[in-house]
């Protein structure tokens, strides 16, 4: 109706879904991660994709800030910011690896091993159900999310994830939260 056009063969429902890669093999894995200073006694927070308009980079600086002292924790962020702002202040932070544009392999490891995932939009961001949203869930990531609308019912049926306001103390605290307590998600 939109298109203002009749319907044609082409018009269909697209079910939106994810295909996890083969795993990798255990020290293929280990010596990645190693690659990327991250240790495996380390709990791994996560972002893959491109920093773009609609993420919060200043969020996600704020809360490994808040986080810095404990050395159990790591974000790992992947992906190419559009226009590099932040990533000094990202380098300095000794909780934070930046690990530039990864591939399909390297993302199922660092995924694989990561207890959460971010999805750190800022305020008016159009995504609903975006891409990262089935591809948290197909790697076991718990996801913690500034806006949820449909994500949000998702997360209430299958405690997959959790809406958390805008602000890194509160960011912080949903970390927190689910890395000692991680049963709540089971």
């Amino acid at each position: 109706q939109k298109a203002g056009r009749e319907r044609t063969s082409r018009d269909a429902v697209f079910p939106l879904a994810y295909r996890l890669p083969n795993a990798a093999p255990r020290d293929l894995a280990e010596k990645q991660l190693a690659e990327w200073g991250i240790g495996l006694d380390q709990s791994i927070v996560a972002f893959v994709g491109s920093w773009g308009r609609s993420f919060d980079r200043q969020l996600v600086l704020d809360t490994a800030r808040r986080l810095g002292g404990r050395k159990d924790i790591v974000f790992a962020i992947a992906g190419e910011p559009m226009d590099g702002s932040l990533v000094p202040e990202f380098e300095a932070a000794p909780n934070i690896r930046l690990l530039g544009w990864i591939d399909a392999f390297q993302i199922s490891i660092l995924l694989g091993r990561s207890q959460i995932g971010l999805l750190p939009y800022v305020p008016g961001a159009p995504q609903g159900l975006p891409n990262k949203f089935f591809e948290y869930m197909a790697h076991g990531c718990f996801q913690l999310a500034t806006q949820t609308d449909e994500a949000g019912e998702k997360y209430a049926q299958g405690n997959t994830g959790r809406k958390v306001d805008g602000s890194a103390d509160a960011f912080a605290s949903a970390v927190v939260d689910y890395l000692d307590n991680p049963q709540r998600a089971q």
